[in-house]
């Protein structure tokens, strides 16, 4: 980060530089991700962390510095990583009624939804990839150019199949969807988390993968458990 490199110039204290540089002290390689876990490898040391999405990697480095600062070596690093159990609504893989749920809900910005996106494409499965955004919060006057852009990146960073967006800035969403060539039968926009739940049961089938993200405020948890009650097997459901 070339903002953190000038940042450091500032500092006396001793520095830890984490990444895939070659200039970094703690430098991961041969990184892959597959569905429901994390590989990469520093100097030789095998790490597999049970999370979805490479954008991971980043804090894993910085937990693996911190260890080795204080004495820890690196296959002990692996096996304390190896036991990470992620926490609800971060990138949390759900799967009713053979449809794949990423319900990352907790919170949204432009960053995070660019690598829920990311890892929406890298998903494994055999059906469709759809997308349930949510407004961002706190985005100030460029708010709605930041969702035409989300809109975008809906299309040309995730390959998303189907976008439904809820919440005051829907509209830009959809229209930066479209805009990026998602034809508009495709798209829709809708203002709250319940009416977004009788588009998905009625389009979601077995196979399909669908990712479900917002701002905290829009509390669209709430959607993905009313999904998953729906799309859970009518033998499987409690009275």
């Amino acid at each position: 980060d070339p903002l953190l490199r000038r940042l450091a110039r500032r500092c006396a204290a001793p520095m830890l530089w984490v990444g895939r540089s070659v200039d970094c002290h703690l430098r991961a390689s041969h990184v892959e991700m597959g569905n429901g876990w994390l590989s990469f490898r520093i100097d030789g040391q095998a790490f597999r962390l049970p999370v979805w999405g490479r954008h991971h990697l980043g804090a894993a480095l910085l937990a693996i510095g911190v260890a080795r600062v204080w004495g820890m070596r690196l296959a002990e690093a692996s096996e304390a990583l190896e036991g990470f159990e992620p926490v609800p609504m971060r990138c949390e893989v759900l799967d009713p009624g053979g449809v794949t749920v990423i319900n990352d809900a907790y919170n949204a910005n432009p960053t995070s939804m660019k690598a829920a996106l990311q890892l929406l494409r890298e998903v494994r499965a055999p059906g469709r990839r759809v997308v349930v955004c949510g407004d961002m919060a706190e985005l100030g006057p460029g708010a709605a150019q930041w969702h035409f852009r989300l809109g975008g990146e809906v299309v040309t960073v995730s390959g998303a199949d189907l976008l439904v967006a809820c919440g005051e800035y829907a509209g830009h969403v959809v229209r930066g969807a479209q805009t990026a060539g998602m034809a508009a039968d495709r798209t829709m926009a809708v203002t709250t988390p319940e009416q977004a739940l009788p588009v998905l049961t009625k389009s979601l089938r077995a196979g399909d993968v669908v990712l479900i993200k917002a701002s905290r405020r829009l509390k669209m948890e709430t959607l993905v458990e009313a999904l998953c009650r729906q799309l859970q097997p009518t033998e499987d459901r409690t009275v």
